[in-house]
């Protein structure tokens, strides 16, 4: 787990990829605090495109 600074906020993130039937997946969960409050977003695409999207989906 790595955890960087956004606007003030210390944001965690996991980078893990997953087997599926023909291909792998890439996976990209963040989390943070808002307001109190648990935030987690997700993001996934295939092993092929992780050039194309990760820099763009990550923290």
């Amino acid at each position: 787990m790595l955890g960087i600074p956004i606007n003030g906020k210390e944001v965690g993130y996991l980078e893990f990829l997953t087997s599926a039937m023909d291909t792998e997946i890439y996976n990209l969960i963040f989390f943070t605090d808002l307001d109190g409050k648990l935030l987690l977003c997700t993001f996934n695409c295939t092993k092929k495109s992780i050039d194309e999207w990760s820099t763009i989906a990550k923290p």
